[in-house]
């Protein structure tokens, strides 16, 4: 199943951008959501969306609205985000807010003009060094630092986010 979300998802983009047809006859089957992290379901809802439109619900618009929010960015996914701009912009009631939040998406790119695919990693990035830093030097002393830095972002469910501000734990943290 990820493997056939993600060639739609590549397929879609390109159909986007005006470098390939749109995915014909995609199987319902790929747009179930259940257990999975929330920006993959406001990324099934924007393929929905934008390749099976008969069959979207107020369900899925209300999914990709997070993609409208501001600062910061909704769960730290600049690629969800975008991908859910392309859904809500064919809806003409979204269509200002999306393009208001294009131009501040537009402010936020890098020199090269780039955005990360997301925020950043600083969750995940501190958890794994300090367990390779336990592993070679157990008595350094940055390692309580380290611990107290992630055990600070740790979520009411007992779990941690990738990066700061995310509030979907995820199971490799």
């Amino acid at each position: 199943a990820r493997a056939a979300r993600k060639l739609v998802t590549f397929r879609t983009l390109l159909a986007e951008l005006g470098a390939a047809e749109y995915p014909r006859a995609v199987p319902e089957a790929l747009f179930q959501a259940d257990h999975q992290p929330s920006w993959v379901r406001l990324q099934l809802s924007a393929l929905k969306v934008i390749t099976t439109p008969r069959i979207v619900t107020e369900d899925d618009w209300a999914c990709l609205r997070p993609a409208l929010r501001p600062r910061p960015v909704w769960e730290g996914c600049h690629f969800a985000r975008l991908v859910g701009l392309f859904a809500l912009r064919r809806n003409p009631v979204y269509r200002q807010a999306v393009r208001d939040t294009l131009r501040r998406i537009a402010a936020e790119q890098r020199p090269g003009g780039g955005l990360p695919f997301i925020t950043g990693l600083d969750v995940f990035a501190t958890a794994i060094a300090g367990i390779a830093l336990a592993r070679v030097a157990p008595h350094d002393p940055r390692l309580a630092s380290m611990a107290d830095g992630v055990a600070a972002r740790q979520h009411p469910d007992g779990g941690f986010g990738y990066t700061t501000g995310v509030c979907q734990s995820d199971v490799d943290d």
